[in-house]
């Protein structure tokens, strides 16, 4: 079983709690955001991660 989809699910639940036509630029701005910040966390922490699982691919 693969947990994600059900998690992306729960999330977007209550993402979709705070998008209102009104607020539709920042609310597509703070999702944005919040998917670049983690794509740098991830980029910054691979090569521990590498370290840490001793190079297996």
């Amino acid at each position: 079983m693969v947990p994600g989809p059900a998690a992306a699910g729960g999330i977007n639940g209550q993402l979709v709690q705070l998008y209102r036509p009104t607020t539709e630029v920042a609310y597509f701005a703070g999702v944005g955001a919040a998917a670049m910040a983690t794509s740098i966390v991830m980029h910054l922490i691979s090569p521990w991660i590498q370290r840490r699982t001793g190079g297996e691919r």
